[in-house]
């Protein structure tokens, strides 16, 4: 099975790069296609993206939700543990699936990676 890392540095809704990284992400997970495993680390101010009850007010995706149904279907996600507190929001709550993680987390799924994208 094939693996694919997405590193996430780029704010969730100040440009379009997260949503992009999302929607490629959606797409390796098509059930007609071959399995993958797929890991996403969010980091930088990426890592707003996986805050429980965002309201985007229906004027784009959201994309926690996103992450939510990436998790439900295998995805692993992990938030960078330095920028939640960074940003004052480790005891945040997060969407379904996500956790705290640390930089030697991504190491490690860097080490075993078939491919490793960044956004």
């Amino acid at each position: 099975m094939k693996s694919f890392l997405f590193i996430l540095n780029a704010s969730p809704y100040g440009h379009e790069a997260a949503l992009s990284a999302l929607r490629l992400a959606a797409a390796l997970t098509d059930p007609e296609a071959e399995p993958v495993s797929l890991r996403l680390f969010l980091m930088s101010d990426a890592v707003v993206a996986a805050l429980a009850g965002q309201d985007t007010g229906g004027s784009t995706q959201n994309l926690g939700d996103m992450l939510a149904e990436l998790a439900r279907g295998g995805a692993e996600i992990r938030l960078c543990r330095t920028c939640l507190a960074a940003r004052g929001l480790l005891d945040a709550g997060f969407v379904p699936g996500a956790a705290i993680g640390t930089l030697a987390d991504v190491a490690g799924w860097m080490r075993t990676a078939d491919q490793i994208l960044t956004f």
